[in-house]
């Protein structure tokens, strides 16, 4: 069966679980600091590191959500 992965990329901190796609099933999940003073790039690095780990052979499809708490501006 698929999997799909789901990221929560908040303030404090990202979570990344991997789901079974037919029950919703956690299969597994981690969590790292965001470290919101680094660079962009930097908090991005980790999330994608995240997604890596998580990443099954038979994950169909990545989601991410960000929760803005103040109006943000970013330079790439």
């Amino acid at each position: 069966m698929a999997s799909v992965i789901g990221v929560d990329l908040g303030g404090t901190k990202i979570h990344a679980a991997r789901f079974d796609s037919a029950s919703w099933e956690v299969q597994e999940e981690m969590r790292v600091p965001t470290h919101a003073a680094r660079k962009f790039q930097h908090v991005t690095e980790d999330m994608v590191g995240l997604i890596e780990r998580l990443r099954g052979k038979d994950t169909a499809a990545v989601g991410v959500g960000v929760v803005v708490g103040a109006a943000v501006g970013v330079a790439v």
